[in-house]
């Protein structure tokens, strides 16, 4: 059940006028059965499967005491990861050790792997995880009710896709449902229009010409650039889209969801990218991976290690294939040769007033950075490596001032993306600024406004195109 679609509507406005009629006692029950209805649609095994792990995992947990055994932790994982790994990534194992033994011991592929990876399991896995584990680590208490972990487990603004929330920043916003004001009602619609317009009007617009781009047997230079950085967009706005329409559903609830997306495209850095680039998984993975691995306290050689396994599973994490590992491999070069590379001697050698240098060289550093990420979003995009290394060869060939005079019209329409990106930078970081001015807006232009909205988002969204996380 897509947040575009008439069916949803539906289902929010049944769901926000019976959580506002009954008392705040049955709040957290509306909330429950809208999301046990909300995931239903979506398929009977997926459902089960939901349900068999919220029973299973909501029993281990209750045998789960700050410094206690660790055994019920260490089941959870194997159950939650076992069901990923099986529903996630037994295609992509049976066809890579097929593959690598040169199909000498596998002949037929087993009937059992023919699986349909089931809806948000990755998120809701990692969510899990992280609810045991800070429950063991004193950082959460546990549910006080299994309606309540259901609820806080499956709310349904954000199951699919995240963000991936804690237990010690959620919990207790279940508990406490007092329903949200006029003020969040209005802020939570802003963000839930600007989420459809992102990923309807942007996300699925940007979609057609990339799928015809990355569909290419051949690239020139600026082909291969611009349909990565095409992409790029496609996939920020797509999937920041979702997060803002969560954020703005929670809000009208009166549940305040974490933000996973800080315009990343201005970051300077690697590792200013993943403080701003889907920040929740970020933050797992440093939590539950890399700082048990021993993060950065082994030493220069083991902490380049760590950034380089974490970085490929979280490749992994968001598909079953070697593009994906190629992605995260890449990511982590990023990070370990920017922790290990003089940054700050480089800059003191630019010949200019420290002003003037800073802010040159945060430019300079913004545009290179924006760069190598469209660069890694290439194998993310493309069906598999070898059509990854045909683009990246293309990167790296000479090209003629024709073939980019030819592709003048998309090198604008990139620069005007990125303008809009910078956009909305200054608008979030000045939100109070930008509902004043809006609030300052003649209420007949505004309800015109959401209006238009909503008729161009109803008109252009036919095709229904899934959420690009909704595959992961």
């Amino acid at each position: 059940m897509l947040f575009q679609t008439p069916e949803f509507g539906l289902l929010l406005i049944a769901t926000l006028v019976a959580f506002y009629a009954l008392a705040r006692g049955h709040r957290l029950s509306v909330l429950a059965i809208a999301s046990l209805i909300f995931y239903a649609a979506s398929g009977l095994l997926d459902f089960a499967l939901l349900m068999a792990t919220i029973l299973v995992s909501y029993g281990l947990s209750k045998r789960v005491q700050p410094g206690g055994q660790k055994w019920p932790i260490y089941a959870g994982i194997i159950m939650l990861m076992g069901a990923l790994a099986y529903f996630k990534y037994s295609d992509f194992l049976y066809d890579s050790l097929n593959g690598a033994l040169t199909n000498t011991v596998y002949f037929g592929r087993p009937s059992f792997l023919d699986t349909v990876l089931p809806l948000g399991i990755s998120f809701y896995s990692f969510q899990v995880v992280a609810y045991l584990v800070d429950i063991y680590r004193g950082r959460a208490d546990h549910a006080r009710s299994l309606w309540e972990y259901l609820t806080f487990v499956m709310f349904f603004p954000q199951l699919i896709a995240g963000p991936i929330m804690r237990g010690a920043e959620y919990l207790g916003q279940l508990r406490d449902l007092k329903g949200g004001t006029w003020s969040d009602f209005r802020a939570g619609g802003m963000l839930v229009l600007t989420g459809l317009v992102k990923k309807v009007v942007i996300a699925d617009t940007l979609a057609r010409f990339v799928d015809a781009r990355f569909a290419a047997e051949s690239f020139s230079q600026p082909e291969a650039w611009i349909a990565a950085a095409l992409f790029g967009f496609q996939i920020y706005f797509d999937f920041s889209g979702y997060v803002d329409m969560a954020l703005g559903l929670a809000r009208m609830f009166g549940l305040k969801l974490r933000q996973n997306f800080f315009t990343p495209y201005l970051s300077r850095n690697p590792s200013e990218f993943w403080t701003r680039w889907h920040v929740t998984l970020s933050e797992w993975f440093r939590d539950y991976v890399y700082i048990p691995l021993g993060g950065n306290r082994a030493g220069r050689g083991r902490e380049a290690f760590n950034l380089l396994v974490v970085m490929a599973l979280a490749g992994l994490w968001h598909g079953a294939g070697w593009t994906f590992v190629m992605w995260g491999v890449i990511h982590g070069s990023y990070l370990v040769a920017y922790r290990f590379w003089p940054v700050e001697g480089l800059k003191r050698m630019v010949p200019l007033r420290p002003g003037l240098r800073d802010g040159v060289f945060r430019l300079l550093a913004v545009a290179l950075m924006f760069n190598l990420v469209m660069l890694a979003w290439i194998p993310f995009r493309a069906p598999d490596l070898a059509a990854s290394m045909e683009m990246f060869r293309a990167l790296i060939a000479f090209p003629g001032l024709g073939e980019w005079i030819s592709e003048a019209k998309w090198i604008v329409a990139i620069g005007a993306l990125f303008v809009l990106h910078v956009a909305e930078h200054e608008a979030r970081n000045n939100l109070p600024r930008t509902y004043r001015v809006w609030s300052r807006v003649p209420s007949a232009a505004r309800g015109t406004a959401y209006a238009a909205v909503v008729i161009v988002t109803v008109a252009l969204s036919g095709g229904q195109q899934s959420f690009i996380y909704f595959r992961f």
